[in-house]
C-alpha cells in the first residue's frame, strides 16, 4: 500500500507486491476507473486510489453489518444486510 504505480502481483513470480487493508467479513469489493470501493462490517465504506492503493476516504453509517457495493447510476449504492438498509452515495 505504501509504493505507487506498477502491479500488485508480479506476472513474472505471483508474488503480491502491494496491499491495501480491506480486512473484515461480510463485504464486497467494486473497482471502476478512478476508485476501488471496499463494503465491510466495521467501517461501512472506504474508498481507495486504485494507483497509490492510499486509503482516500472512509464512510461511516450507524449500521455495522457488512453489506454489497455496487457503482451504477453516477452513484455508488451500498447495504448493510442485517439492518435492511440500502444507502445510495454521489461521489464528487
Amino acid at each position: 500500500m505504501r509504493s505507487a504505480g506498477g502491479p500488485c502481483v508480479d506476472p513474472a513470480t505471483g508474488e503480491v507486491t502491494r496491499v491495501v487493508d480491506a480486512s473484515s467479513a461480510g463485504g464486497d469489493i467494486e473497482a471502476t476507473g478512478d476508485a476501488v470501493w471496499v463494503r465491510t462490517g466495521g467501517f461501512f465504506l472506504r474508498r481507495v486510489d486504485p494507483n497509490t492503493l492510499e486509503v482516500v476516504e472512509d464512510l461511516t453509517a450507524a449500521e455495522q453489518s457488512g453489506g454489497e457495493v455496487i457503482v451504477a447510476y453516477d452513484s455508488v449504492w451500498a447495504t448493510a444486510y442485517d439492518d435492511n438498509m440500502l444507502y445510495r452515495i454521489r461521489p464528487d
